[in-house]
């Protein structure tokens, strides 16, 4: 975790204050405070202002400050919260380790020197035609049209969608040679995890490439347009409502890709593997802490069990979930006990301790299974047979129902442990049990299968992918 605190920030003393990482609170001598990230590159270190520091309301404008600044600026500075600072030089830390990009201070520099000459004549076409020169123009056009113009809020959400995900793939890519496959490898990660705001990268690309199009600098269908995608088999982005199942394996194969999850190292790799073991979903899991999990004694069974209490606030139902932990589970956060056991931190931690995996690192691992190594147009080697695309993780949930189902194991504990609501509200308010003695029998046997021998399974996964 970080060393700082929201009430070391409020009461810091004028100096340099670090919260790790290399992130710092400077305090002047006039109560003003900024967060500087410090890092090196090349072997100099630098120093980069990543805003103004909010204080509590300490963070006042200057004589000459924006007046409209409403709290969230100061002049052309950003003030930032303790946790917004650590977002920031989590983006600009990675950036300053990417040695194709600019020096994130260098880049600063070269955009106030941007400010103080003349706009250039934004009608006029790019002088190349990569995807990020083409949606510049292109948006410095639009934005004539919005209330505020690029300083507008729709302005700032185009720039802002596009630098996170298009650029990084496509953004120095000519318009021409733009593929199915940059625009899949885009959309994919995002699509039905921030359906709503994979939807709007996905038009934006489209509008950018619709552009390049009539200007003739590149020939053929738009592969952004969603009646090209749709034609190419890509389902509709799910919103909360029902569009369809996540791809999910085979239960039969689950102990061949729980053999093939065991070779990769890395906590995602652990945090997948568990998030298996227990049913659960993404979220639950990378969130999960020691303080959750408890023993307990089960009535039932006449004996102490150990059981993972996920709190209401990290359910999708908003109601507290209790999931039985089977052997293997537990040897699982034996290892992950490495790391740390402090009550408090997380189970499965991110690149810095305090931060949680992200839920695109548990996918792009899955989705690295599925495709490295292979050439080409073959098929994804761990996939769904009904629809043939590759595999996800939340998929696994229903791997695991159809496995209860289809070897007659109890349907009421089966849902109890996926933690699934009741519709009928009459049978809800009648149904005061958790059948977590019936879910501690269920959770083994399902840990006996995904840990089982994968030779079966190996050899049907390979004639699929044959």
């Amino acid at each position: 975790m970080g060393n700082l605190t929201a009430k070391d920030v409020e009461h810091a003393k004028p100096g340099r204050h670090s919260d790790g990482g290399g992130l710092i609170l400077d305090v002047k001598d006039s109560g003003r405070a900024y967060w500087t990230l410090r890092y090196q590159r090349d072997g100099k270190r630098r120093d980069l202002v990543l805003g103004i520091a909010d204080r509590g309301g300490k963070a006042k404008a200057k004589a000459g400050a924006d007046p409209n600044a409403g709290g969230k600026a100061i002049g052309t500075r950003q003030v930032l919260t303790l946790g917004a600072a650590r977002a920031a030089a989590a983006v600009e830390r990675e950036r300053a380790k990417d040695r194709a990009a600019p020096d994130p201070v260098d880049a600063r520099k070269a955009e106030r020197a941007a400010k103080d000459t003349p706009a250039p004549d934004t009608s006029a076409a790019p002088e190349d035609h990569t995807f990020r020169a083409v949606a510049e123009a292109f948006l410095a056009t639009k934005a004539k049209g919005w209330k505020g113009g690029e300083e507008s809020k729709h302005g700032a959400q185009w720039a802002t969608t596009l630098e996170t995900y298009a650029y990084p793939v496509i953004g120095a890519k000519d318009v021409a040679d733009i593929t199915d496959e940059d625009v899949r490898r885009i959309l994919d990660p995002i699509w039905h995890t921030i359906p709503e705001t994979a939807s709007r990268v996905r038009g934006r690309m489209e509008n950018v490439l619709d552009v390049a199009r009539a200007k003739k600098w590149r020939l053929g269908d738009n592969p952004a347009a969603w009646k090209h995608l749709k034609a190419l088999g890509m389902t509709a982005a799910r919103n909360g409502k029902a569009a369809g199942h996540f791809p999910s394996l085979p239960w039969q194969q689950m102990p061949a890709f729980v053999h093939a999850l065991r070779q990769r190292e890395g906590v995602s790799a652990q945090a997948v593997l568990f998030a298996i073991l227990t049913a659960a979903r993404s979220g639950e899991v990378r969130g999960m802490r020691w303080s959750e999990v408890r023993t307990i004694h089960v009535d039932e069974l006449g004996r102490d069990c150990v059981v993972w209490h996920v709190p209401a606030d990290r359910m999708k139902a908003k109601k507290t979930h209790r999931v039985a932990l089977s052997a293997a589970a537990l040897v699982l956060l034996d290892e992950m006990r490495k790391i740390s056991d402090d009550p408090k931190a997380l189970v499965f931690p991110g690149k810095r301790e305090s931060a949680a995996l992200s839920d695109m690192s548990l996918s792009m691992l899955a989705r690295g299974m599925c495709s490295d190594g292979l050439k080409e147009g073959e098929p994804p080697r761990w996939r769904d047979p009904n629809t043939d695309e590759a595999i996800t993780v939340h998929g696994m949930r229903s791997s695991f129902r159809v496995w209860a189902a289809e070897t007659e194991k109890s349907d009421a504990a089966a849902e109890a442990a996926l933690a699934h609501t009741i519709r009928d509200k009459v049978v809800a308010a009648y149904k005061r049990t958790d059948y977590l003695a019936q879910r501690v029998a269920l959770m083994d046997a399902w840990a006996a299968h995904c840990m089982g021998a994968p030779s079966a399974a190996t050899a049907t996964t390979r004639r699929q992918a044959a």
